[in-house]
């Protein structure tokens, strides 16, 4: 049977400080809460043509786990549902997507989600940085863009395609931000040319699968280091007016607040416009205003905050009721809105930091069961997971074949090298040959290793161990990736290096230094990694030999030893 959940009197609630930037410049006074609505159940939502809208925001690095966010994300929201993920970064510079980007797009198809790509630029620490210009200087239209729409272009154009599917791309983030834009002022017209140029770059793949998103505004009104999403949105169609036509369909952030779901705009009943599950409204207007009308609608990020201290006196959002308001808000309300084409809420799981625990729908140590279901649901997940969901759609457009991105198998230009290395363990299932046999997990090189001087570290920097791969012919490559050892929970992760160098040569004798690193060695988690590594060169290299000089080695307490053990090596 399908679940409907009652439209719930609201209970008001404070929101994280990180929150608070997305509402930065909203009417926070909240004035009378209006009675509920509605008395008893609704009947059921899903009318007949309504087809799978049910989404999440996934926050996976480089070395997670992608089948199991996936299994998490596939249990959740059924087939056909949505992912949507961050790749970064992509610059005026940027020739080609790193692996892990293929990967997951193509771990999503393979479970029948479609993938729902935001590509940023970098992140400095402090600032996302702007798109830059051709010359660094203003744009004086989306030509001044051509570089970096290039850029995009090259990334997408090598990812993974699925006949049937869509595959959308978000261009950016929340511009109308100074925290996304090199911590300036936001420009309306310099991102409409930067989304016109980066949309027409994208186009001329000639593929009908890849569906352009804008970049999903902060929405509020506006205020110090941000403008307002109606403000922004009018002034970029004003000044870069090619942009009204440069997006397939509208992305939108919609963060409710304090507000249950049965405070919105499509029943008057919004206290705030700008808070509210359907707060896209406020900018689709705008965009009936310039000609686009009955525009699909992606709702790429939303959430009901976990409590933090009270703001205004209003109450907490506590584990009961953001679940309670997330599934209402699925159930009743985003179900029954066609122009929804999909919501992914934000977000599934952040593994690496607890900055986002507010937001995160599974608790931290969660790992997978045999169904794919998450061990340690929070009960948002619990209730929308229940929910059940329409069927998935068919995208009779979208037939092409998989493109030759899809076999990801063989694409390492390591794959087929003969390997040299300066010691290797032939027995017990090590073998060498192993280390570019495409085969990531299990066992795969292992060296012999040096004994142990009584106070030594448990990592040495005088004792080196390498590995030389002989192509055949020169290669290129920007990416180079490290997978563990896993031949069992005991093993997994040892012996990892801690620190090595990449040199290429053309005759094998002269070398040159691409790529070093050194990690710190008080970081348990990289001393024994669960997943593959990836480090991006600051250009790329090329040569018909690669050598990786391993100069950081780490102690085996059993033997007494230092060892480097890896699965596998892949250069991209």
């Amino acid at each position: 049977m399908k679940i409907s959940f009652k439209r719930f009197k609201l209970t008001l609630t404070s929101l994280s400080g990180i929150f608070l930037l997305f509402i930065l410049g909203c009417d926070l006074s909240g004035g009378e809460t209006p009675e509920d609505q509605t008395s008893g159940d609704q009947t059921s939502i899903y009318d007949d043509g309504r087809v799978n809208f049910f989404g999440i925001h996934t926050m996976v690095f480089s070395g997670d786990d992608l089948d199991k966010h996936l299994d998490w994300a596939e249990s959740l929201v059924g087939p056909g549902g949505y992912v949507k993920q961050t790749f970064s970064p992509v610059v005026n510079s940027t020739t080609a997507p790193q692996k892990m980007w293929r990967d997951y797009i193509k771990k999503a198809y393979e479970r029948d989600l479609v993938p729902v790509i935001r590509l940023s630029g970098e992140f400095t620490g402090s600032y996302w940085i702007k798109p830059q210009t051709d010359d660094g200087g203003a744009p004086t239209g989306p030509g001044s863009y051509s570089q970096i729409a290039q850029a995009y272009k090259e990334v997408v154009q090598d990812l993974p395609l699925k006949a049937g599917l869509p595959l959308y791309i978000e261009v950016g983030n929340e511009p109308n931000l100074s925290f996304e834009w090199s911590g300036e002022t936001p420009d309306p017209r310099a991102f409409g040319y930067f989304l016109t140029a980066v949309y027409d770059a994208l186009k001329s793949i000639g593929d009908d699968r890849i569906q352009v998103l804008n970049g999903a505004l902060s929405p509020g009104r506006s205020a110090s280091g941000k403008t307002g999403a109606a403000d922004f949105v009018r002034t970029m169609f004003q000044q870069a007016p090619g942009s009204i036509n440069s997006f397939d369909a509208w992305a939108s952030h919609c963060y409710p607040g304090w507000y249950a779901p049965n405070y919105n705009n499509h029943d008057g009943t919004a206290v705030d416009r700008d808070m509210a599950i359907d707060s896209y409204i406020v900018e689709t207007e705008i965009l009936e205003e310039f000609g686009r009308s009955g525009v699909d609608v992606f709702i790429t990020e939303t959430a009901y905050s976990l409590g933090h201290p009270d703001i205004n006196g209003h109450d907490r959002v506590t584990d009961d009721n953001q679940a309670e308001w997330t599934a209402s808000a699925f159930s009743d309300y985003w179900g029954s809105w066609d122009e929804v084409k999909a919501v992914t809420p934000y977000i599934l799981l952040n593994e690496h930091n607890s900055d986002w625990v507010a937001f995160e729908w599974l608790e931290s140590g969660s790992d997978v069961d045999s169904s794919g279901y998450p061990t340690k649901p929070r009960p948002v997940y619990t209730d929308v997971a229940g929910l059940e969901k329409p069927p998935a759609a068919d995208f009779p457009a979208f037939n092409g074949t998989e493109n030759t991105n899809w076999d990801l198998s063989s694409s390492s230009v390591l794959f087929g090298s003969a390997v040299t290395a300066s010691s290797s363990i032939e027995l017990y299932g090590w073998s060498l040959d192993q280390v570019t046999d495409t085969v990531t997990e299990g066992q795969g090189w292992h060296s012999e290793g040096r004994a142990r001087v009584v106070g030594e570290p448990l990592v040495i920097d005088d004792f080196q161990e390498w590995l030389e791969f002989d192509l055949g012919t020169s290669g290129s490559f920007g990416e180079l990736y490290l997978y563990p050892r896993s031949d069992n929970d005991t093993e997994a992760g040892r012996y990892f290096p801690q620190a090595f160098t990449v040199s290429v040569s053309e005759d094998g004798s002269s070398w040159t230094e691409v790529f070093s690193w050194d990690y710190d060695d008080t970081n348990a988690s990289i001393l024994t990694p669960l997943g593959g590594q990836s480090y991006l060169l600051d250009a790329p290299a090329s040569g018909r030999f690669v050598k990786i000089l391993f100069t950081e080695l780490t102690y085996n307490v059993e033997g007494n030893n230092y060892h480097v053990a890896l699965a596998e090596v892949e250069a991209y």
